[in-house]
């Protein structure tokens, strides 16, 4: 349902389950579900504040011979210890450090969005060297070279954007990024997502009091995040709602 127009919504439930709706009807069923899943998605970003890997999307600037090289050469090379990877790793730091330091050492401000951009690339590509972080999936091969898995998964939500299907106001910005958040978020804790196996696992956390991800931060130990005064959940900062919304 998230990312569909109420109408559509509505005919769906009338289509497979012969469930007629009123637009009133079915805008409450959305926010009674966003009511249950708010703390499955305060859970998500308790998860996402402690991970030692994020995927995030790309910008427009590629280092695609390097990181090919990596991926397929260092990375992929199980024979290497870790040491081995970092003592291999160490020839493209200097070669990327030798590509960056100009820049880096020019106090020149930028003159256009161009020579911006590459002022940002540079600046965060000596932040990542200096934090040990540029080559993190070559030394710890289980972390991805690519966010090629993250990108898969927010395809549809990418779609909407692109075509247009998003929410005019607040609230329907609030209600899609949780629904959207926790079902996206379940194909990474159920082994083969499917509807059947979301209901499975959804049926579960109902019955239980407590989902996957809740149990996770729980093994975790994880204490809640540190947010500020008088906001009670990471969605009251990313999508504000004023009194008009």
């Amino acid at each position: 349902m998230a990312g569909l127009p109420l109408d559509t919504v509505i005919g769906e439930f009338e289509f497979y389950w012969n469930l007629t709706l009123g637009k009133s009807q079915a805008d409450r069923m959305l926010n009674r579900l966003v009511k249950e899943w708010l703390p499955e998605f305060d859970a998500l970003c308790q998860l996402l504040a402690v991970s030692a890997v994020v995927y995030a999307d790309e910008t427009s600037w590629s280092i695609n011979s390097v990181w090919a090289f990596l991926s397929e050469s260092i990375a992929a090379d199980r024979r290497l210890s870790e040491a081995g990877r970092r003592t291999r790793v160490l020839p493209l730091i200097d070669a990327v450090r030798a590509c960056t330091s100009a820049r880096i050492a020019d106090e020149t401000k930028p003159q256009d969005d161009a020579e911006k951009d590459f002022f940002n690339l540079t600046h965060e590509i000596a932040r990542l060297m200096g934090n040990d972080e540029l080559f993190t999936f070559v030394i710890h091969p289980e972390a991805d070279g690519t966010n090629n898995i993250s990108e898969r998964q927010l395809r549809d939500a990418a779609q909407d954007r692109l075509t247009g299907r998003t929410n005019k106001t607040e609230r329907g910005a609030r209600r899609c990024t949780v629904i959207t958040s926790v079902l996206d978020s379940l194909r990474g804790f159920v082994p083969k997502f499917t509807l059947a196996t979301a209901m499975e696992e959804l049926n579960r956390c109902q019955q239980t009091g407590i989902s996957c991800f809740r149990r996770l931060v729980r093994k975790l130990k994880l204490r809640p995040l540190d947010l500020p005064d008088k906001i009670h959940s990471p969605l009251e900062l990313l999508v504000p709602l004023n009194n008009t919304g």
